[in-house]
């Protein structure tokens, strides 16, 4: 059986847990604020409508920061960070690549070695890019794979109806299923080696 706690020693265990609370509270919140910072600094740096957007965010954020206290700032960076690292994710196409860059700042902003970040974000920019065409490439190569089904079909088709239709890879089933399978195995790649990309950059934010 274990020991029976006395009244003294349960008192004073509700009372750390009260006195941790305000804290646990505080850094809810600032974490909250930081995310939210980040988001307005996103928008604002990506306002195409004015060429000087982009430092003027930058100035903005790291104002915004400098009005917290240390402990403050410490848990803002925090939801900045995830902020930051959840939107670093592999494309579906190149416009949504348009965000890098400010994620990029955002990350210099955030971190301690601002030609390093510059140097990772480079080899990031890259490794997207890189996934997009090899997405076009793996469809091409798919779809002269399967352009002599295809006309085969199409015969197959015209001598059962009388009719003769073009067919093509996006309204064939079989191409379709081929497709998928080699895409989740093209992101699956990819992914893994994005983790590593995220967790590299995490290093160089704290």
């Amino acid at each position: 059986m274990p020991p029976i706690k006395s009244a003294m020693e349960i008192a004073l265990e509700r009372t750390k847990d009260i006195s941790s609370e305000p804290d646990a509270l505080a850094k809810t919140e600032n974490q909250r604020r930081g995310k939210q910072l980040l988001a307005e600094f996103f928008h604002e740096f990506q306002d195409i409508s004015k060429p000087e957007k982009p430092e003027l965010a930058a100035q903005k954020l790291q104002q915004e920061l400098g009005k917290l206290a240390k402990k403050e700032k410490a848990w803002a960076k925090e939801g900045m960070e995830q902020v930051l690292l959840s939107n670093i994710i592999l494309p579906q196409s190149t416009d949504s690549l348009k965000n890098i860059d400010a994620v990029e700042q955002g990350a210099i902003i955030l971190g301690k070695d601002e030609s390093h970040i510059k140097s990772l974000f480079q080899q990031l920019k890259q490794f997207l890019n890189q996934y997009l065409d090899e997405k076009i490439n793996m469809r091409n190569d798919l779809e002269q794979q399967f352009a002599p089904r295809l006309r085969q079909k199409e015969q197959a088709y015209a001598q059962q109806s009388g009719q003769h239709i073009q067919m093509t890879a996006d309204s064939d089933p079989e191409f379709q299923k081929y497709l998928q399978q080699g895409l989740e195995q093209l992101q699956q790649h990819y992914e893994q080696a994005l983790t590593e990309l995220r967790s590299h950059l995490k290093s160089m934010l704290q």
